[in-house]
């Protein structure tokens, strides 16, 4: 039961250092914005949208309160003004970096079993392969036409 101690312990670490988040989408808003700006790309609105997260009013209405709050920026692109890209603040991305490392102690890799791992049986390539595409459309077309000459 170590998983649920550590999931109370993040879901009240959450309470306590991050009450702007409301809402499971107050979350995956956030989750999906801190993603693609730690991949260097900070998400458009557009994509944001498109993530499945909820609704757009839903989304936008979320967004809007976090943006009031100061927890998310947006910013026009240089290119096209109306491309809209949105990023955390800095001191909240230190909030999910201090979530993060308490979710990495209380989380303890599963302890090995005294089982040894089963290894799959190695299959012949050549018994298992598929016949190529033209060969299956020669086989089908020849079973039409009869025997070749």
């Amino acid at each position: 039961m170590k998983i649920f101690h550590a999931l109370k312990a993040l879901t009240d670490y959450r309470k306590r250092h991050m009450p702007f988040v409301k809402t499971l989408e107050d979350l995956d808003i956030l989750r999906e914005i801190g993603l693609h700006q730690e991949a260097g790309n900070p998400i458009t609105l557009k994509v944001l949208y498109l993530q499945g997260i909820s609704s757009v009013a839903t989304v936008q209405r979320r967004l809007s309160r976090l943006k009031r709050l100061g927890v998310v920026h947006e910013s026009r692109a240089i290119h096209d003004k109306r491309l809209v890209k949105l990023t955390l603040d800095s001191t909240f991305s230190r909030e999910f970096s201090r979530m993060y490392a308490l979710m990495r102690l209380r989380m303890e890799p599963p302890g090995r079993t005294s089982e040894t791992p089963q290894t799959s049986p190695a299959r012949p390539s050549a018994a298992r392969s598929k016949p190529s595409r033209g060969a299956s459309r020669r086989k089908r077309c020849a079973s039409k036409r009869g025997p070749r000459p």
